[in-house]
């Protein structure tokens, strides 16, 4: 009991204070349950962390619940998944529940291009990162040009198995892991891995089905919606924003959701808490931003758990590994396209926007500024230059 009581208060506290995205929060936790706390090995923690990569999902939040899970099992990585969201969760819900208007128009629009400079930011992060060589590039530029014209999330998913097929014939990545099975590589929790992938399995073909034949629940048609963004989100949070654009579309507003987003890079935690705004900004309340953020986490921390006691197997699997690199690829031309389709159009309204812009993006990739410092300075600089 003790044990499970320091799990939530410790995740709670960095759930409060870790501002900064996931790489930050990866950070954190290394410095926290590694060298502090010694809960992990560095090399668990490393293992842990290439896992959560390569699966869709948050990957900050999926290191915690994995954290939680090596520490106690099942209900460890719940009770990291609550303190570490919960304090984002509030926030992001009250932001939905009473609204961003009292910001002002032109504090807003200030956000909304730094916002522009944020998601900038992350494509070329990701770029770096996923897209080291030429075929990689070329998956990602084949990418760009394909969600260009696809919008439907059921065929992106399409799109994305194509390129997980292709990746897996033509890509053959280096192993992350050694062949040779560390001891603590199959704990006690590793049996009921199976089930969980067969929930998910369920859940995946099954909401759709219960949401045609229900139509008229709005919190099971809610849950749906952002059940399947949670499964398809490769690469990050950000990755989240053209597939949470397309959920929301009619039930907000699209410089509402944009606020909303902005406003989700200030807070501490997770930035899928997002969905906890979008759920009650959408009329549903309290009950649409549970619903929500429950639906959207749910598909990663079911993935993580079941497959984190396998992990050092299937981390050798060079096949696996060549079709997961190739949709991560197409992730970064997925992201690229919701920032040029959706994320620039709505926030740059005048010339002189690119300035702000091109100034924020020399500023962050000299490290002179932190990309989430870019929304209070942009809401501030627009609403001096309204009021002069």
């Amino acid at each position: 009991m003790a044990i499970c009581v320091d799990i939530f208060l410790q995740f709670l506290r960095l759930g409060a204070t870790s501002f900064g995205g996931p790489a930050a929060h990866l950070v954190y936790f290394e410095r926290h349950f590694v060298a502090e706390k010694s809960w992990l090995t560095k090399a668990q923690y490393q293992q842990l962390v290439a896992l959560c990569q390569f699966l869709p999902g948050p990957a900050s939040s999926q290191v915690g619940i994995g954290i939680g899970l090596q520490r106690a099992g099942y209900t460890g990585a719940l009770l990291a998944f609550l303190g570490f969201t919960l304090p984002s969760f509030a926030l992001m819900t009250l932001a939905g529940l009473y609204g961003l208007q009292w910001l002002g128009a032109s504090a807003i629009q200030g956000a909304l291009c730094a916002l522009v400079v944020i998601v900038a930011h992350a494509i070329f992060l990701m770029s770096k990162s996923l897209t080291p060589d030429w075929p990689r590039r070329a998956f990602a530029v084949l990418g760009f040009a394909v969600f260009l014209s696809v919008q439907q999330p059921a065929l992106q998913l399409g799109v994305l198995l194509l390129f997980a097929l292709t990746g897996a014939w033509w890509l053959r990545p280096a192993p992350i892991t050694p062949a040779a099975v560390p001891a603590t590589a199959m704990p006690r929790f590793a049996q009921p891995g199976l089930i969980l992938l067969l929930i998910l399995l369920v859940l995946l073909l099954g909401l759709p089905v219960l949401a045609m034949f229900y139509s008229q629940a709005p919190l099971l048609l809610l849950f749906e919606r952002y059940f399947q963004a949670g499964a398809l989100v490769f690469g990050g949070g950000h990755v989240v924003l053209p597939l949470l654009e397309q959920q929301a579309t009619g039930a907000i507003g699209q410089t509402e959701f944009l606020a909303g987003y902005a406003t989700a890079q200030l807070m501490p935690g997770p930035l899928f808490s997002f969905a906890a705004y979008l759920g009650a900004a959408a009329g549903h309340g309290v009950s649409g931003a549970l619903v929500a953020t429950i639906a959207i986490f749910l598909p990663g921390a079911l993935l993580v758990a079941a497959i984190w006691p396998w992990w050092h197997r299937l981390s050798a699997n060079r096949t696996l590994l060549g079709a997961v690199a190739a949709v991560n690829c197409a992730v970064v031309g997925l992201l690229a396209t919701g920032w040029w389709q959706f994320v620039v159009p709505h926030a740059v309204t005048a010339s002189w926007h690119w300035l702000f812009i091109g100034c924020g993006m020399a500023l962050v990739l000299r490290g002179w500024c932190s990309p989430v410092l870019l929304v209070p300075l942009g809401s501030l600089l627009f609403f001096l230059s309204a009021a002069l």
